[in-house]
């Protein structure tokens, strides 16, 4: 382990789904128990698997997935199904309850989360990577999901229903150029437990929209399904990053988690971002409710 500020550092290591699940689940403990501090955990996945989220029914994927020696894994948050393979670089921030970090509102406890992945994503990439790159709303978030229901037979729709990275939720980082539609870049979400948070994040250094979206329907895939997650899921590729920069954006998030720490609370607002999330206590909670990107509450 290593430090960076008041954090201790996990570095990257890879293994299969099942695995981190259960590394991830480790680390919780032992910030519950005070046994560690203010813990950030890299990893990446060996293989390919389909993580779904702790309320999600099993009817939102195809069903052959495991004949087809595909792991599906149930994570401990909430949200949709994310596609876990070589291309994904995930992170776990696991604060003690009383870090001003985790704070009393759930939505809100993403806001430093999200903003440090922007800037950091910022500040290691040109100006094709910065273009367009902010920090989701809750207003935008909300128009996301009301879109959704609003037109649930769209060619696509169930499709990013059952994507976690196809929707839009609070302070989750998005890309969008002109004329195109807004595309998630950074899923979040989170568990609360008695003495601990755990936030996690995501982010595809290259996304398949073909195939998960036969991860998703199987035989039954439409044309239409790959199309609308291509529209709404970017990548690090999509802006110029490559997998060789994968230290340096570890590092530029570290920087930036480090800052969050060592602000007094409330004091971790970001002027190099495009764009500022508003906070809204009341139209948060409404939308985490329902936003699939974000996770559970457990008292346990």
């Amino acid at each position: 382990m290593a430090r960076s500020g008041a954090w201790t550092v996990v570095p990257y290591t890879e293994g299969d789904a099942a695995a981190n699940l259960a590394e991830t689940e480790r680390l919780v403990a032992a910030v519950a128990a005070g046994e560690v501090g203010p813990t950030l955990r890299w990893y990446g996945y060996v293989g390919r698997a389909v993580i779904i989220g702790v309320g999600q029914g099993a009817s939102t994927i195809a069903d052959d997935l495991e004949a087809r020696g595909i792991a599906v894994v149930r994570r401990l948050s909430g949200g949709a199904a994310v596609l876990a393979d070589g291309e994904m670089l995930a992170l776990d921030a696991v604060l003690p309850a009383t870090s001003h970090l985790a704070g009393a509102d759930v939505v809100a406890s993403y806001q430093w989360f999200g903003e440090a992945w922007a800037a950091a994503i910022a500040g290691i990439g040109g100006e094709r990577a910065r273009e367009g790159l902010r920090v989701v709303s809750v207003a935008e978030a909300r128009r996301d999901r009301d879109a959704l229901r609003r037109y649930p037979r769209e060619p696509g729709a169930r499709a990013r229903e059952a994507t976690c990275f196809a929707t839009l939720s609070p302070y989750e980082v998005a890309w969008q150029l002109p004329g195109m539609a807004s595309r998630k870049l950074v899923g979040l979400s989170q568990v609360r437990r008695r003495g601990v948070a755990l936030l996690q994040a995501g982010v595809h250094w290259r996304f398949d929209a073909a195939v998960m979206a036969t991860l998703i329907a199987g035989q039954n895939t439409q044309a239409e399904d790959a199309s609308a997650l291509a529209r709404h899921v970017a990548d690090l590729e999509d802006m110029g990053l490559v997998r060789s920069g994968q230290h340096a954006l570890i590092e530029a998030f570290e920087a930036e988690a480090a800052r969050a720490i060592a602000a007094a609370p409330g004091a971790h607002d970001d002027p190099r971002l495009p764009q500022r999330a508003e906070q809204s206590r009341a139209e948060g909670d409404r939308c985490h409710d329902r936003g699939p990107g974000h996770g559970s509450e457990d008292g346990a």
